[in-house]
C-alpha cells in the first residue's frame, strides 16, 4: 500500500500539482470491489497483513476478528482458474473509490491554522460554558 499522507511542505505549487494529479487519477478509477481471493482464508490473511502495515505503532487484529470482518465485507464470486475451471472465490464489497488517492493534502501551515482554529473554538466554548454556569448560580 502507498505510504500514509503527510502534510506537504508549505509549497502551494506542489499542493496544486498533487491535487490536480490525484483528481485526474481518481476520475480514471473504477468503482468495483477489490481483488479476488481464492479462499476466505487468503482474504483473512490479507486483512491481517493490511492492519500490520497500516500507519501507527503496534496495530493488531486477531484472526478471529479478521475473519468476522472479512465474512461481512466480502461476497462470493466466480473465479476462472488457469485451467479455465470456474471456482468460488471471495471479493471485498467495498466501494473501490475508497482506495483512490486523496484529492486533499494539507501543507504544514494549513495544518497549524486548522489546529489553532480548533483550539480557539474549544477555548471559546469552554469560556462561554463557564460564564453561563456562573450566571445560572
Amino acid at each position: 500500500p502507498p505510504p500514509p499522507p503527510t502534510p506537504l511542505d508549505d509549497n502551494d505549487d506542489q499542493q496544486n500539482d498533487n491535487t490536480h494529479n490525484n483528481i485526474r487519477r481518481s476520475t480514471n478509477g473504477t468503482t468495483g470491489g477489490g481483488p479476488i481471493y481464492a479462499t476466505l482464508d487468503d482474504a483473512v490473511k490479507r486483512r491481517i497483513r493490511t492492519t500490520e502495515t497500516a500507519p501507527g505503532n503496534h496495530q493488531y487484529l486477531s484472526t478471529e476478528a479478521a475473519k468476522e470482518i472479512v465474512q461481512r465485507a466480502t461476497k462470493q464470486v466466480h473465479n476462472n482458474n488457469d485451467d479455465n475451471k470456474s471456482s468460488l472465490a471471495v471479493q471485498f464489497r467495498h466501494d473501490g473509490r475508497l482506495l483512490w488517492p486523496s484529492i486533499q493534502y494539507l501543507t504544514w501551515g494549513q495544518v497549524a491554522a486548522l489546529q489553532q482554529t480548533a483550539s480557539s473554538s474549544l477555548d471559546n466554548n469552554n469560556n462561554n460554558n463557564d460564564s453561563n454556569n456562573k450566571n445560572s448560580s
